[in-house]
């Protein structure tokens, strides 16, 4: 990342992470690859998926963001 990560969260199925950055960025990796699979923008510390692991949502700044992930 190159500076600070606030929250990590782990997908349902174990397949990924969300963080939540200080360069106000919300990233999703791949864990088995490390690769950053998608970016958002969006100033969040603490972000989250859901349930079904289909949205991920983040806050921050008196905001909230809810994105959909793509599907695999």
């Amino acid at each position: 990342h190159g500076g600070l990560v606030y929250d990590v969260a782990f997908a349902p199925d174990g397949k990924s992470i969300a963080t939540a950055c200080g360069d106000d960025k919300v990233r999703v990796f791949e864990l088995a690859t490390g690769k950053n699979i998608s970016t958002f923008d969006g100033g969040a510390n603490c972000v989250t998926f859901s349930r079904d692991g289909k949205q991920l949502a983040s806050g921050g700044r008196g905001r909230v963001f809810l994105e959909r992930l793509r599907p695999e």
